[in-house]
């Protein structure tokens, strides 16, 4: 290995900024490449670096230089300028061009983007991050100009291939995978992601079979369930190395969150078979919840004939790598439209860094290049090699990975056009009508990214399924959506007049003027609703008789605070500060805890006293981190977990305490401490506390607890007195009281926190509560759970922390009730015997 030094330099005139700062998630959140940020005071943008001009948006705002080394350098000048369509900018370069570090590339208009622009910082970002670490000797706020090195970076260039065969093959003990859906995707992507960072040939072993832990689509061919074991296998010189760190990510870092949107119950589809229905009724599976009136569309995509021919293989290989940058290029500014369109779903973008790694897959590209060795053409090799690929996933049992076919299609289709310079291969969505119901027999996940949802009223498809990328991505946009829908569908005629009832996987013709007048008063009454909540948002949550609630945000970031602020939050219930100790090597020093906190803080408009409770440090359990080993347990969730991980680590601990009390204007700064389960706990807690502030000089912080183990909940009487406020953990609380883990596939349903059992518990933490006058909150899914909001407010809770998209919602569900109401429907509630009931009492 050679170690390459290259620099950057600065592009344009301004104030030095960390990415975080950008107002982006695509960007502040590293989503398209890692880099920097300049606040401009120039309005020339010149070349960074020596190389070639690969892309010049058509909006002329944003420019990808390729260097000498190979790596992309992306500057683009604002945040939503590509909104702007070209006005105030004008280029200098066009793709193609060769320019030296300081060569102009584009100019444009301050004052014109000052007004029009949603922001005029800068980033400036390394596209490939890979194997590659960055470095700058700027402090953030620096004024900096043309001559200054914006940012260094380090590249390793292998100088001779390794003989693997040398070494030693490396073996792991058989792993059992506990995600609950297997190597799909997004672990897989993982999985390649660490395994590229090894020279060693990394292998996994299931049942006999084997595959490259390089190539994502062999990964998902090992069709890796929930509960499989898998064996890690490496040989060269880093092989011990490799299979430590990617054991490590197989046993504990792979297992996902359970977003209530991308594990949809799997609804069994009806069976394709010709409906004799005299209401001519289709059915299919619910993808994405809502109702639409309007006509049906027939979307027929073109058929692609690729012919045999023989062709050179030292050329073709060069158009074919030619595409696949191509190809690249265009899901990255797929992903970043996504985004900026969908800020409260940014994470969904997330779907197509898989896409990134289908086209690095070498399972298809080598499949491709021995097709060129014998003298074809790249279009019919790569037609040929991502098919089978596809056809393949299709034949798996596991139907979440034959769903991912789909996703090698979509990649598939776009390396295709630029292979046969054909533009046709891509909808064109301008032709698609208003007031839509589209018909297809399948959407790839791009296709649906540019669904307009003003023009689209739904759509069903006669494949897929609820877990299918294309079904979270309808979900992200609000788009009502059918998959697995009968094929007699698709006999329908364009222009029939339809309607779309995806709450109940319905598409319904010659309906009724009763049918089509209910709908849209469904719709009607939805829509003003929802605008109506939505500019009631930043208004006081207070119940019809005069008491407020306080609707607070769970926030995970600095994006979040942001946006929890724009929608109307009354402060942060819970910041999940595990954000800035996970995906690293090394816990956070003190300085950068606090310039985080700090951030997040401002972005609350502190003048306005907004509280923000910080959540130390809670990992184990589903949460490890590499740089905190905990023991292997048979049952991590009843493990070192919480706080008791904070007080087995104690300069962990101190180092975060230190950080949060160095907060400024700390009257409305929380602590809350995680899984705390005995009072021993809380006050060996609260004494590392009153050391931190022995040190720092500080006289009082307001600290708390979760409630979120039912013997905190049992033992509230004795805990109050030793705290400012308890906030209840709904989620781990309904999970310890009925025994159910909240992500089981099977009997996830059944862990509901308006459980009575659960509700007992709040209401014993809320009687707790009042006797020692201290608040009660809670942070769990129920909070944003609109049926369970009366119950909590009548049990005695008087703040609810939601996920920023049910804000406005919440807020009205407390003003549609007054506080008897509340204490008569919770009285009730604890009578009943189940959820269910509970759930029919507030619904009527």
């Amino acid at each position: 290995m050679e170690k390459l030094d290259f620099n950057v330099k600065t592009p344009i005139q301004g104030v030095f900024l960390d990415l975080a700062e950008v107002p982006d998630p695509v960007f502040s959140q590293k989503m398209v490449g890692d880099g920097y940020a300049i606040d401009p005071t120039s309005n020339k943008l010149l070349s960074p670096v020596k190389g070639k001009v690969i892309q010049v948006h058509k909006s002329r705002h944003a420019v990808t230089i390729e260097t000498e080394v190979g790596e992309q350098i992306l500057m683009h000048v604002g945040i939503d300028t590509v909104n702007l369509k070209g006005n105030g900018f004008k280029s200098f370069v066009k793709e193609g061009d060769s320019v030296d570090i300081g060569t102009p590339l584009l100019e444009f208009d301050l004052d014109y983007l000052a007004l029009h622009a949603k922001s005029l910082i800068t980033p400036i970002l390394l596209l490939n991050t890979e194997g590659v670490s960055l470095n700058t000797t700027i402090t953030p706020g620096s004024v900096i100009s043309h001559s200054d090195t914006l940012f260094s970076f380090q590249i390793e260039k292998l100088l001779s291939h390794e003989n693997q065969e040398d070494y030693e093959e490396i073996k792991s003990t058989p792993i059992i995978i506990d995600n609950h859906t297997g190597l799909h995707a997004r672990p897989s992507a993982k999985i390649v992601a660490l395994t590229k960072k090894y020279k060693s040939s990394v292998k996994l072993t299931k049942d006999g079979k084997t595959a490259n832990a390089k190539s994502l689509v062999a990964i998902m061919g090992l069709e890796v369930a929930y509960q499989d074991k898998i064996t890690v296998v490496a040989q060269g010189s880093d092989a011990k190395h490799a299979v430590e760190a990617i054991s490590h990510l197989l046993k504990h870092e792979i297992k996902e969150a359970h977003d209530k949107e991308e594990t949809t119950p799997k609804v069994v589809p009806t069976p394709k078979v010709k409906l004799k229905d005299p209401e001519n009724i289709y059915s299919g599976v619910t993808a994405s919840n809502g109702q639409g009136i309007g006509t049906i569309f027939q979307l027929n995509k073109k058929e692609i004939t690729i012919q045999k021919v023989e062709s050179n293989p030292a050329t073709e290989k060069e158009i074919f790598f030619d595409a696949i940058k191509k190809a690249k290029q265009e899901i990255a500014k797929l992903e970043m439209q996504f985004a900026n369109q969908n800020a409260l779903n940014s994470s969904k973008a997330k779907i197509f860094h898989a896409h990134i790694e289908i086209l690095e897959d070498p399972t298809i590209i080598e499949a491709t290049l021995a097709c060129l060795e014998e003298g074809t053409n790249a279009a019919y090799c790569w037609n040929k090699a991502f098919n089978q690929v596809a056809n393949d996933l299709k034949a798996l049992k596991n139907e979440l990975l034959a769903g991912r076919a789909n996703d090698i299609q979509d990649v598939g289709r776009r390396v295709l056009k630029f292979l046969i310079h054909d533009d046709d291969l891509d909808i064109n969505f301008d032709m698609i009508p208003e007031n839509t119901i589209l018909i297809a027999e399948n959407l790839t996940p791009s296709e649906t990214a540019k669904l307009d949802k003003n023009k689209i009223k739904g759509f069903a498809t006669t494949t897929g399924g609820s877990t299918s990328h294309v079904a979270i991505l309808a979900r992200s946009l609000g788009i009502p959506a059918i998959v697995g829908i009968n094929d007699d569908v698709m006999q329908l005629a364009t222009g029939t007049p339809a309607i779309i009832d995806a709450d109940h996987g319905q598409i319904r013709i010659n309906y009724t003027d009763k049918d089509k007048n209910q709908v849209q008063q469904n719709i009607t009454d939805a829509a003003v609703k929802r605008k109506k909540d939505e500019e009631m948002a930043h208004m006081p949550a207070t119940t019809s008789d005069g008491v407020k609630i306080e609707v607070a945000a769970n926030i995970a970031n600095l994006t979040d605070a942001k946006n929890a602020e724009e929608n109307g939050c009354d402060g942060v219930g819970l910041l999940r500060s595990e954000f800035l100790f996970t995906e690293r090597k090394q816990a956070p020093t003190i300085s950068e805890q606090t310039e985080m906190y700090q951030s997040i803080a401002d972005a609350l408009h502190r003048t306005t006293g907004k509280p923000l409770v910080i959540r130390t440090l809670d990992v184990g359990g589903d949460k490890p981190l590499t740089y905190l080993p905990i023991d292997e347990e048979e049952n991590p969730f009843l493990g070192e977990r919480g706080i008791r991980v904070s007080l087995a680590n104690p300069d962990i601990f101190r180092d975060q305490l230190k950080a949060i009390l160095s907060v400024k204007q700390l009257d409305d700064i929380h602590i809350m401490f995680p899984m705390v389960s005995a009072l021993d706990e809380l006050l060996e807690a609260k004494e590392i506390v009153a050391e931190v502030q022995a040190e720092m000089g500080i006289e009082k912080v307001s600290i708390g607890i979760m409630i979120e183990v039912p013997s905190a909940a049992l033992m509230a009487e004795t805990l109050a007195p030793h705290v400012d406020f308890f906030s209840v953990g709904a989620n781990d609380l309904t999970q310890y009281v009925t025994a159910i883990d909240r992500g089981h596939t099977k009997l996830a349903k059944k862990a509901d926190g308006l459980n009575p059992g659960v509700l007992k518990l709040i209401e014993m933490t809320c009687q707790a509560a009042t006797k020692n006058n201290i608040w009660v909150g809670v942070c769990g899914g129920i909070a944003s759970d609109i049926p369970a909001v009366p119950i909590l407010i009548g049990l005695g809770v008087t703040e609810l922390s939601v996920s920023i998209p049910m804000i406005a919602q919440v807020k009205a569900t407390v003003r549609s009730y007054s506080l008897d109401e509340c204490k008569t429907l919770a009285h009730k509630a604890l009578t009943l015997s189940s959820a269910t009931e509970v759930r029919k009492l507030v619904q009527g």
